[in-house]
This record gives C-alpha cells, sequence and structure tokens, in this order.
C-alpha cells in the first residue's frame, strides 16, 4: 500500500516537474521568435528556426563612391503595389506593361541567382510602362527586364556588374569602349551614337550628352504605345546647350515664334545630388578660371613647383585640360587612367583626345601630375614629392634658394576639384548671388609650409540653381529624384514648387 502510494506522488512529481519544463520552453520559444521578428534585413519570417541559425547571411560589400556624390542608398519608397501607383499613376491601361514587368517595389528583400544573393530592383531604377531598367546591375538578371542601360562609367552605377552579365546592355559608344576594357568582349553591349534615334524593344530612345564624365549620357524615351515622353538624366552637368535649338529636348520647349503647343514631357528621373539651396556653386568654366589664377602665382613665386591634381577612375579631364593648356604645362597621367582616357579618345571623346595630346609618359618631363582624389593629404603628398622620379633634377635644384637647396624642398600646389569643397551659404532657402570674390570658387583648405592644398567647388554634378532651370524650363509633369540619403526628403517639396503652373 505504502509503495503504491510512494510510485503515485512520484509519477505526479515527475508530471509537475515535466509540465514546469514544457512551459519553459514555450515562453523561451517565444521571446526568442519576437527577438528575430523585430532584426531589421534578417528577420524572422516564418521558417524553421534551425535554419535561422544555421544560415549565414552573405556579407556585402561596401559600395565605393566616387567622391563627388554622396552614398547612394535605397529609398524608403513604396511597399506594395498600391502605394506605388500612388508615385507613378497609370491614366492608361497599358497591358504590355502589366504583363511584362514586376510589381515595382522599392524594399530590399533578396532573392536568389544561383549561388548569388541579390536584392530585389526599386521602383525607381525601372523606366515605368517599359521593360527598361537604368544603373541596376547590382540588382542582378532582373525579372521582366528586357533592356539594361547603363548612363556611365561610374562604380556606383555599373557596380555587379560581371563578366558573366548575360543581359543586354546599352549606353554609349564610349562607355561600351570601357565595359569592354574592364570586363572583356564577352558582355551584350550596344553603344549607341549621340543625339540619334534607336529602336530598342519597339521603343524609340536618343542618347543625350551629360556632361558629366567622358561617356555619361542622357537617356530620352518615347513610348509610342501611350504616346509619353521620359527623360532619365543620370549623372549630369546642366548647360544651357542641352536646351539649344538643336537639342532633342528643344522640342519640349515653348516657341515664341509659333503658336504650336510644345510637346508635353511626362516624366524627369532627375539627378538630385545638390537639390539644395546651399549647393549654388559657380560654373565649371569660372572655378576653372580661377584654378587657374590661383595656380599661375603660385608658379610666379615658385618656378619648379610641383602641381597635383586629384582625379577619379574617369571625370575631372576638363578641369586638367583646362591647367595644362592656359598654364602651358606637360600633363603626368597615371597607368589606369591614361587607358581611360586612351580608351575614351579612341571611341571619339574630343576633351580626351586633346588632352592626350598634352600627356607625356616620364612624369619627370611632367610639371602637373595626376593622382587619386584619396591621395590629395598632406601626409600622402609628403611621400610623393619624395619619390625619385618627382624630386628635383640637379638642373632644377640651381633655380633654389639656398635655404630649400639644402632641404632639397619641392613647393607642391595640390588641387581637389570637387563639388564638396564648396562652402555653403548659411540657413540659405533661395539661389544667392554668386561671389564677387577675385577666385570664386576655390579656397585653401590646408598647408604645411610647402605644399599647400586647395579646394575647386568644380562639381559635374548640376548645381540647385542648374536643377531649378532645368525643370522649369522643360516643365514636366512629375519629376522623379534619382538619388537619396541625408537631406533627400526635402527635395520632393522643393521639386513640387518648380512644377506649379507659372501665374499669367
Amino acid at each position: 500500500m505504502y509503495s503504491f502510494v510512494f510510485s503515485l506522488r512520484g509519477s505526479r512529481l515527475n508530471i509537475f516537474f515535466l509540465a514546469v519544463i514544457v512551459l519553459k520552453l514555450f515562453f523561451l520559444s517565444h521571446r526568442l521568435v519576437s527577438s528575430m521578428r523585430s532584426r531589421g534585413k534578417h528577420a524572422y519570417h516564418g521558417e524553421s528556426i534551425l535554419k535561422y541559425f544555421t544560415e549565414v547571411p552573405e556579407k556585402r560589400a561596401k559600395p565605393e563612391s566616387n567622391g563627388d556624390i554622396p552614398l547612394k542608398t535605397e529609398p524608403a519608397v513604396a511597399t506594395s503595389l498600391a502605394s506605388l501607383k500612388e508615385s507613378f499613376p497609370q491614366k492608361h491601361s497599358n497591358a504590355f506593361y502589366q504583363k511584362n514587368t514586376p510589381p515595382r517595389t522599392g524594399n530590399s528583400q533578396t532573392t536568389k541567382l544561383g549561388n548569388t544573393v541579390v536584392r530585389k530592383c526599386p521602383g525607381y531604377k525601372w523606366i515605368a510602362d517599359t521593360p527598361f531598367t537604368v544603373d541596376a546591375f547590382r540588382y542582378g538578371l532582373i525579372p521582366g527586364c528586357q533592356a539594361y542601360f547603363l548612363s556611365h562609367f561610374h562604380y556606383d552605377h555599373y557596380g555587379g556588374l560581371t563578366k558573366a552579365f548575360s543581359g543586354p546592355i546599352y549606353c554609349s559608344q564610349v562607355t561600351k569602349g570601357f565595359l569592354q576594357k574592364n570586363f572583356g568582349t564577352g558582355l551584350n553591349v550596344t553603344g549607341l551614337e549621340l543625339n540619334q534615334p534607336h529602336q530598342v524593344c519597339g521603343i524609340e530612345v536618343v542618347v543625350i550628352d551629360a556632361n558629366h564624365c567622358p561617356g555619361s549620357v542622357m537617356f530620352l524615351i518615347h513610348i509610342p504605345a501611350i504616346k509619353r515622353f521620359v527623360l532619365h538624366t543620370g549623372d549630369f552637368r546642366f548647360t544651357w546647350d542641352m536646351l539649344a535649338s538643336l537639342s532633342p529636348l528643344s522640342q519640349f520647349l515653348p516657341s515664341s515664334s509659333s503658336s504650336v503647343q510644345p510637346t508635353s514631357l511626362h516624366c524627369i528621373y532627375l539627378d538630385t545630388t545638390y537639390c539644395a539651396p546651399q549647393y549654388d556653386f559657380e560654373s565649371q568654366q569660372r572655378v576653372i578660371s580661377s584654378a587657374v589664377q590661383v595656380t599661375r602665382d603660385f608658379l610666379s613665386d615658385n618656378p619648379t613647383a610641383l602641381i597635383v591634381c586629384g582625379m577619379y577612375s574617369i571625370g575631372k579631364e576638363r578641369f586638367v585640360y583646362g591647367l595644362a593648356t592656359e598654364l602651358n604645362l606637360s600633363v603626368w597621367l597615371p597607368r589606369a587612367q591614361h587607358q581611360l582616357v586612351h580608351v575614351a579618345a579612341d571611341h571619339g571623346c574630343r576633351l580626351c583626345q586633346a588632352l592626350l595630346d598634352r600627356c607625356v609618359s616620364d612624369r619627370r618631363e611632367a610639371q602637373l601630375h595626376i593622382a587619386s582624389m584619396n591621395q590629395i593629404n598632406i601626409s600622402q603628398l609628403t611621400q610623393y614629392s619624395a619619390l625619385p622620379d618627382v624630386t628635383l633634377s640637379t638642373s632644377q635644384l640651381g633655380s633654389l634658394d639656398v635655404k630649400n637647396k639644402i632641404k632639397k624642398v619641392r613647393n607642391v600646389l595640390a588641387w581637389r576639384p570637387t563639388g564638396w569643397s564648396h562652402v555653403p551659404q548659411k540657413r540659405a532657402t533661395v539661389c544667392v548671388p554668386k561671389s564677387r570674390a577675385a577666385t570664386p570658387g576655390v579656397r585653401l583648405e590646408n598647408s604645411n609650409g610647402h605644399i599647400f592644398i586647395y579646394g575647386a567647388a568644380y562639381s559635374e554634378h548640376s548645381s540647385f540653381c542648374e536643377l531649378r532651370d532645368f525643370v522649369t524650363n522643360l516643365r514636366p509633369q512629375r519629376v522623379q529624384p534619382t538619388v537619396f540619403g541625408r537631406g533627400s526628403a526635402g527635395h520632393r517639396n522643393l521639386i513640387d514648387q518648380w512644377l506649379k503652373p507659372k501665374c499669367s
């Protein structure tokens, strides 16, 4: 009897302890799932808990930047088809668009392409009502995309492209040359001539010089099925030549000599890098003139000085050429830049052809040297100026005073030409008058007594007032910004002001 009662009590205790353990496991698993659901991009989505712990998220390389532009991040745009339609209302029922292109969402969901994890292409990378994407190579082969357009050869635009990419690529002839130089001839690339109509998937495309870097273009797209024109600027620096009478964009401007209404432009996909009133920097030519004056004065006091100019893989050629021609300087380009400038020249870039005429292969024979932008600092320029083929020769030493002859010091004037060298006007809300200084757009940023680093507000992106002039003259029905980052939330309000009807 006692043994029976004892065993019964033991069973009850076992059941009690088992129940406690089950309850603890339940609460622990509940807390674990709740924690995982709150974890951003690698959150729990209902899959196996074991899979969550065993699958290691793939590391993503940090994007490179060209220095003159902010890091372009994915915008917090539509995450549903309904909200996307609000951004791009479809006034026409377009069966081609609906059947052949996926929903345009701006989220960062990932899919697998073989062994590679790729993110879904956000809506602003698509040209609405077409099977086209622009500068969207980081998303791999995109379902529904029949033509991949590349505006220019900067990494933040072609990043993600590999030799194995099989999609049809459309770009300028110069950019095609860059792609073949960098990736070989296996890519399916079509180079498009400037200012000529081209048929791509039954849609007319015209490429227009974007004045950003060699080979950079804008895409003017005519969708005949719905009688709609769309312009994608890529990265661009506006000039009034873009709206001249012979430009493909002139058809959208009202004519003072005709009562005929101009063609309507539906949408501009706009480079909004400097879409803020404080970024009303000087024109490229005025900044070059200022840099020439500063350099001329420096060479007057230091005839044997070394002039160094920062440059990206491609870009800033006009700034370098301006210094070289105005001051009659020979130019030395590092091997990588020289190859790209040579490719651009071979494919018809007149600026690069002219620059090559001033280049020499031996840097001891050149007084103007090109370096990468990240070398324009005191530490690296000190090391550079001490290199055997950069230091002063015996004949050059003869022109120095005794003090510098003992030190064998060669003074250096270095240029950092970028829009980020611009000093914004504090609390500016409108376009402000240009500087009346003798050398507007340039300023001394650093010096140690024999190395002088100047910033030049020389940008290859449009200034705020240039963006305003571009949009208010073309009068599109809507504008889609293509640059997102800190401060981009205010772009929409500014652009909406530009699009308001003019008072009669």
